[in-house]
């Protein structure tokens, strides 16, 4: 389940406390087919004594079938029935969102707000800065038929009449650590969170005037993965900004779309909260669907480096739009038609674009295959 993909469609259920979002029934076949990209991505790699009692002996065996070239030039290795990548290979894409892989592989990155003078863009700040789009711990209560008790948590932060949100739900907006670094103390924002979402609960539970509305509130669910936005965007050859989106640059190698506003985020708190903000806005700024340049997805000075999701080549302000979920689907599609003409051709991915944009344009054209197929 996820969120309604129509902004407008989320922000009226969100004002109507009404988040239902979409389902998605995953078949058989879905689910064989998410367990092996996931867990081959994975240090612990691909269970086989699972995947033949999950799965059966058929696919499990397919599954070896496959495997063997692979054993062969050592790019995987089968020890204790497990499946595991090795790291050599020819090409890798970072789609850590942290741009882990890029980091350590020395690619060029970039963290926080451009200048204006930098990017020329109307919303970067005059000065750079580190300011990122935070990280969103949600949570909701839900009504009992009997009272509800929840215990005192001093540990936590500290609410008053002034600055708890009473409130029965925590949506996108309940988003911290936006001026902090959000690889080396995610921890510490996610914890923070918690804290926040705990002590607010146990205020207006326990101690509100207005405790007795709160009687019949459980709260049912906190998540406990934090929902992070930003943090470093590798560099490719094109590095796109917000002048691009929203007078529809044309770029030769144009690839997938993104369609989500530009949708920045700032902190806010209460005013007379005297901790971190806990709290954002967003400002979003409509645009039309705009298909953004291939060259974004690979490094500019790592030669065999893809990238896709939210660690792409493109400044802070538009991230806002790229860095959802849908979009950054499509960029994994693009990546790896791109990747297929690298292994055929012995190409790198640069050479993708200067050698065989035609071929990734056809094959852009055709689309991802088909179950079926």
């Amino acid at each position: 389940q996820w969120n309604a993909s129509d902004m407008l469609t989320y922000l009226s259920d969100i004002a109507n406390d009404k988040v239902e979002g979409e389902k998605e029934i995953l078949s058989e076949t879905d689910k064989f087919n998410e367990y092996m990209m996931t867990s081959l991505r994975t240090m612990w790699g691909c269970d086989l004594n699972y995947l033949e009692k999950t799965f059966g002996n058929e696919l499990q065996n397919q599954v070896l079938r496959k495997a063997e070239k692979y054993l062969a030039k050592d790019e995987m290795t089968n020890v204790d029935n497990t499946l595991q990548l090795t790291d050599k290979g020819k090409l890798f894409a970072d789609c850590t969102g942290d741009g882990n892989l890029g980091y350590l592989s020395g690619a060029d990155f970039k963290e926080g707000r451009e200048a204006r003078a930098e990017t020329g863009e109307s919303r970067a700040p005059e000065i750079k800065d580190n300011l990122v789009m935070g990280t969103s711990v949600q949570w909701f209560a839900e009504r009992q038929d009997e009272i509800s008790e929840f215990p005192d948590c001093p540990w936590a932060v500290q609410f008053d009449e002034t600055t708890a949100h009473k409130v029965t739900r925590g949506d996108w907006d309940w988003e911290t650590g936006l001026n902090r670094d959000q690889i080396s103390e995610v921890e510490f924002i996610r914890d923070y969170a918690f804290r926040v979402t705990y002590g607010n609960w146990d205020f207006v539970k326990n101690k509100s005037i207005d405790k007795i509305k709160f009687a019949h509130q459980k709260l049912a669910w906190v998540a406990y993965i934090g929902g992070k936005r930003e943090s470093r965007r590798l560099m490719g050859d094109v590095i796109l900004m917000e002048q691009d989106v929203l007078n529809q640059t044309l770029f030769p190698d144009a690839s997938f779309t993104t369609t989500w506003g530009i949708d920045l985020h700032y902190p806010t708190k209460p005013k007379d909260f005297s901790g971190e903000a806990f709290r954002s806005t967003a400002d979003i700024k409509d645009i039309q669907p705009y298909s953004v340049p291939y060259r974004c997805l690979y490094s500019r000075n790592v030669s065999n480096l893809f990238m896709a999701g939210r660690n792409i080549s493109v400044t802070h302000v538009v991230l806002g739009t790229v860095r959802v979920m849908r979009t950054g689907g499509m960029m994994g599609e693009v990546v790896g038609m791109a990747a297929s003409i690298c292994t055929k051709n012995n190409a790198s991915p640069r050479d993708v674009y200067q050698n065989y944009l035609n071929d990734l344009k056809k094959l852009m054209t055709e689309g991802v295959p088909s179950k079926s197929q």
